[in-house]
């Protein structure tokens, strides 16, 4: 019965439907992130810094993903993870080169269009300061200044309680951070966001439930 309530649960989350019928790579950055957290809390560093560099393959949320786990990671002092993000995210930058050496030029390119082309449209920051105030420039600035305050929040979090938070309750954290502040996302991107609901489920199940 359990297990039918979560398939539906799955099913029902509005995010799937997008994700999955536009073939979209988020279910599968999903997948890598559940593994590194995993491997992260079986402090299996090294490997899960290397699932995790993965994530960069898509950049305008992967790289968001990976600033805040640095800095969890910086704060704890994981080295070993550090090291295999920067592994791996070396490798793929260098196997993107083979076969396309312009490839972040153009994708810094591409993505700067693209913000500014659905600036305001998306359910970040970005999109609701635009609807706060009525220049662009304005917007902008002010998402700069509150895209630093989370960041500098969240830094502060990890190091005062770096010694007590583990993996699952550090991503649980920093993953609607993350969504909130990304230069641009869909709808289907908050499918991510099915890791910090499992997470405070089964923390008020554990605090809270009968059993």
């Amino acid at each position: 019965f359990r297990r039918c309530r979560s398939s539906a649960g799955a099913r029902l989350f509005r995010p799937t439907f997008p994700a999955i019928s536009n073939g979209q790579i988020v279910p599968f950055l999903l997948f890598l992130l559940s593994v590194s957290i995993r491997l992260f809390h079986d402090e299996r560093w090294l490997s899960g810094g290397l699932v995790m560099s993965a994530l960069s393959l898509k950049p305008s949320i992967g790289i968001p993903i990976l600033v805040l786990a640095g800095v969890w990671l910086l704060a704890g002092k994981q080295w070993r993870a550090l090291a295999g993000m920067a592994l791996g995210g070396l490798t793929l930058a260098l196997m993107g080169v083979i076969v396309n050496y312009r490839w972040v030029i153009d994708y810094l390119s591409i993505g700067g269009d693209s913000f500014q082309k659905y600036f305001g449209m998306q359910p970040t920051i970005w999109g609701l300061l635009d609807r706060i105030f009525e220049t662009d420039k304005t917007s902008l600035m002010v998402g700069i200044v509150c895209a630093a305050a989370v960041l500098g929040i969240e830094a502060y979090l990890f190091w005062k309680y770096r010694t007590r938070l583990s993996s699952y309750p550090a991503f649980a954290t920093f993953l609607p951070a993350m969504l909130f502040i990304a230069p641009y996302s869909w709808n289907y991107d908050q499918i991510l966001l099915a890791v910090p609901i499992i997470f405070l489920l089964m923390h008020i199940s554990r605090e809270y439930g009968m059993v």
